[in-house]
């Protein structure tokens, strides 16, 4: 999701890059409110990164999950987005993202779901028969800068509203991605997968500090010192 210089306080343009199960939804969906969109699960699909250059192969992560590297590229050449363009994403215990992406897949919104060995195996592919975004580890949708927020922390709200203090938030959203209640969890088979050591000692990292702040992220020092002193909101 791509959000122009004129819509933060930084004037900056504001790429969010968003790893699958970590609460981006609601982060994209507030954002929206900035240009008075209504906050829901609709406006969540504005401003997203959309490819400009089909055909090239990197088909995994649709306009939804598009990782960094891509976003930026799309962003500078198709989007004309203005330089610095300052990306930010959250991360999630891993185990937590499986059982997320493990409840949504069992919905067979949009695909059949699939088997528990298959998750398991991150051998399952989207409509398109590209492998699922859901089976890509966290940290290859990260660039070298990317700030990359703790999901357990909440620090991205605190960025967020620092940013731009118009932001609105929808209650509703903040269930989106949690735990289901026991009650349900003990009704739903589970189905674990083997999590990523990168994922997880990268999780653990940002977890300690709340955000992790790359020295190549385009930054001042000013910048750098307020979002290390941010405060949960």
């Amino acid at each position: 999701m791509l959000i122009p210089p004129h819509l933060n306080a930084w004037n900056v343009s504001l790429l969010f890059v968003h790893v699958p199960k970590t609460g981006g939804s609601a982060i994209e969906s507030a954002l929206a409110s900035l240009e008075g969109r209504s906050v829901g699960t609709a406006s969540a699909l504005w401003r997203r990164v959309k490819r400009c250059r089909p055909g090239d192969g990197r088909d995994w992560g649709a306009s939804v999950h598009m990782p960094e590297a891509e976003a930026l590229e799309t962003a500078r050449t198709c989007h004309h987005a203005p330089s610095p363009i300052l990306s930010f994403a959250v991360v999630r215990n891993v185990t937590e993202v499986a059982r997320s992406a493990w409840e949504w897949l069992r919905q067979a919104k949009y695909m059949p779901a699939p088997t528990c060995a298959a998750f398991a195996t991150n051998a399952y592919r989207d409509p398109k028969g590209s492998p699922h975004a859901f089976a890509h580890p966290q940290h290859g949708f990260l660039g070298p800068c990317t700030l990359v927020f703790a999901y357990r922390r909440g620090l991205v709200w605190s960025f967020l509203h620092m940013l731009a203090p118009r932001l609105r938030r929808w209650s509703a959203m903040r269930t989106v991605n949690a735990a289901p209640p026991r009650r349900t969890q003990a009704q739903t088979p589970s189905c674990t997968r083997i999590p990523s050591p990168t994922d997880e000692a990268l999780v653990a990292a940002a977890d300690v500090v709340g955000v992790l702040i790359p020295s190549c992220a385009p930054l001042t020092a000013a910048q750098r010192t307020a979002i290390r002193t941010l405060k949960p909101v």
